[in-house]
């Protein structure tokens, strides 16, 4: 259905999601293979995702990223995603 659907269209792809998104997800946990973004409220920090708690500045972060990827393929996406980490600190 509609879980196997979304797994087959998202799968080593980047996910964002709100938090009740996530945990309707089973185990309420990220899938696998995936960069996971999860805009959160203040003090909620699932674990194995990219949180943020203000979508500005998600939104924000994403815009300036895209200016350095816009000429660059999938993987690269992907491992700049990951980064993306440390910007949302």
């Amino acid at each position: 259905g509609d879980m196997k659907f979304f797994r087959s269209q998202t799968e080593n792809r980047v996910v964002v999601m709100g938090y009740n998104t996530l945990v309707s997800l089973p185990n309420s946990k990220p899938l696998k293979n995936r960069v996971t973004v999860v805009l959160c409220p203040e003090g909620v920090e699932p674990e194995g995702c990219i949180v943020y708690h203000d979508f500005i500045k998600m939104v924000a972060d994403f815009d300036e990223m895209a200016k350095d990827l816009f000429n660059n393929d999938s993987e690269k996406l992907m491992r700049s995603m990951i980064d993306l980490e440390q910007w949302s600190e």
